[in-house]
């Protein structure tokens, strides 16, 4: 793979250096989605950032990086699909603007805690949090309309979560059957009270 990598850092050398780096990661792609992740980190183990020049964060992103934490720009307004899948990382904030969360977008980081999650959030993809089984604090913004597919599947520290808004506006929610599946999750704190989901 790094052969790969290194000819494909010199064919592209002009875009990179001209930071035009959307363009570099279609190109990428076109190879093979595997690549994007280490050619990400081969970028900022050399001190660029290439989230930077971006508006969205491409699919696999930072796939299976080693870092512990990664500071995604506020000029981000969407993260592709397995964008920080398989990493490191211990906390994560999501950027203002971000709306959606797209599918297996955090999975199976195991050291994953804490996440903060925008107010512009609108819906939040199948699998987001699949496997973060330290994961022990979220709290989801009122806007939220969707939660998906075994989103906290595996979450087996996450006892509660938290909701910005009302027990009725989170009931209005479409939520898959699964999104909670074997997780640790028995209740949501509202801001007028406390839904306990073993009732339910």
């Amino acid at each position: 793979m790094e052969e790969e990598i290194k000819h494909f850092i010199e064919r592209n050398i002009d875009l990179i250096d001209s930071g035009k780096f959307k363009t570099v990661y279609e190109e990428l792609r076109k190879l093979s989605v595997m690549y994007v992740g280490e050619f990400t980190k081969i970028l900022l183990d050399a001190g660029i950032n290439p989230a930077k020049y971006m508006d969205e964060l491409p699919e696999g992103y930072f796939i299976g990086g080693k870092y512990t934490s990664y500071e995604i720009p506020e000029n981000i307004t969407s993260i592709g699909g397995s964008a920080f899948a398989y990493t490191q990382l211990k906390s994560v904030v999501i950027p203002k603007r971000v709306e959606h969360l797209n599918p297996h977008v955090f999975e199976n980081c195991g050291n994953l805690e804490k996440v903060v999650l925008p107010d512009s959030l609108i819906t939040i993809g199948d699998y987001a949090f699949f496997g973060c089984i330290r994961l022990v604090d979220i709290e989801i913004p009122d806007g939220v309309t969707w939660i998906g597919d075994k989103v906290f599947y595996g979450c087996k520290d996450l006892n509660s979560i938290k909701f910005q808004g009302t027990k009725q506006q989170w009931n209005k929610i479409r939520r898959e059957d699964s999104w909670r599946d074997v997780s640790a999750i028995e209740e949501v704190k509202c801001s007028d009270g406390v839904i306990d989901l073993r009732r339910h």
